[in-house]
C-alpha cells in the first residue's frame, strides 16, 4: 500500500485549503479536526504534525484567507485599469470587475465572511481583522490615485477619505450577492457606489455611467 508523505508546509497547506472549504460550506463550527482531516484526505492521528490545535490551524486559516482576499480585492480594483479611458467609466468599471470577482467564486467570499467574523470574536485574532480592512482602505486608495493619474482627472476629496466608501460598496455587493444570488442588486451597488464617488471628482456625478 502507497501512503502519500507530505513536508510540514505541504500538510499544512492541504489543511488549510480543507478548512476554507468546510467553513464555506456549513461554517466555522463545522471545521473540526476530523472533518478537517477527512476533507484533506489524511489521517487525524498527522494532524499535530502540522498544527498544534485546531485553535492553530484556524488562526493559519484567517490569515490566509485575508491575506488572499486583500491580493483579489486588489486585482479586481486594479487590475483591469486600462491605458485610455475616462473616469466615471473606470470607476465605474473597476467596481463592475469586483462584483464579477464575487460572483466567479461566491464560496470562497463565504469561508471569508465566516473567518472575519470569527477574528473578530477571538481576542488574539482580533488585530488581524484591524489590520485586513487597513490593508483594503489602503489599496483602495492606490485604485482611486491610479485612476485619476491615468485619466488625468483629479479627486476634489482625498482619496484615503474616499476609500472606506469603495470598501463599504464592495462588502456591500458581497453581501447581498451571498445573502440573494441576485446580479441586479449586486450591479445596482456597483453603479450607486460609483455615482457617489463621482461627486467628488472634477467631472459631473451624471457621467459616471456615460
Amino acid at each position: 500500500m502507497n501512503v502519500t508523505r507530505y513536508t510540514v508546509a505541504e500538510r499544512r497547506e492541504l489543511l488549510i485549503q480543507a478548512t476554507l472549504r468546510i467553513i464555506a460550506a456549513d461554517g466555522v463550527q463545522s471545521a473540526t479536526t476530523r472533518a478537517i482531516c477527512r476533507e484533506a484526505g489524511m489521517a487525524q492521528a498527522s494532524f499535530h504534525y502540522a498544527f498544534r490545535s485546531r485553535d492553530a490551524l484556524l488562526a493559519a486559516a484567517v490569515q490566509y484567507a485575508l491575506d488572499d482576499d486583500v491580493e483579489r480585492t486588489a486585482d479586481a480594483l486594479i487590475g483591469v485599469l486600462p491605458e485610455e479611458t475616462d473616469l466615471p467609466t473606470l470607476v465605474h468599471n473597476c467596481l463592475a470587475a469586483y462584483v464579477e470577482s464575487v460572483i466567479a467564486d461566491p464560496n470562497r467570499e463565504q469561508a471569508v465572511l465566516s473567518l472575519m467574523g470569527y477574528a473578530r470574536s477571538v481576542p488574539d485574532l482580533q488585530p488581524i481583522a484591524e489590520q485586513t480592512y487597513r490593508k483594503y482602505y489602503e489599496l483602495a486608495a492606490n485604485a482611486l490615485q491610479a485612476a485619476a493619474d491615468l485619466t488625468g482627472v483629479p479627486w476634489r476629496t482625498d482619496v484615503t477619505d474616499l476609500a472606506p466608501i469603495v470598501i463599504a460598496a464592495t462588502d456591500g455587493i458581497t453581501l447581498a450577492y451571498l445573502s440573494t444570488r441576485d446580479r441586479e442588486v449586486a450591479e445596482l451597488i456597483a453603479r450607486s457606489a460609483a455615482q457617489t464617488l463621482m461627486m467628488h471628482a472634477a467631472v459631473p456625478a451624471d457621467e459616471v455611467l456615460g
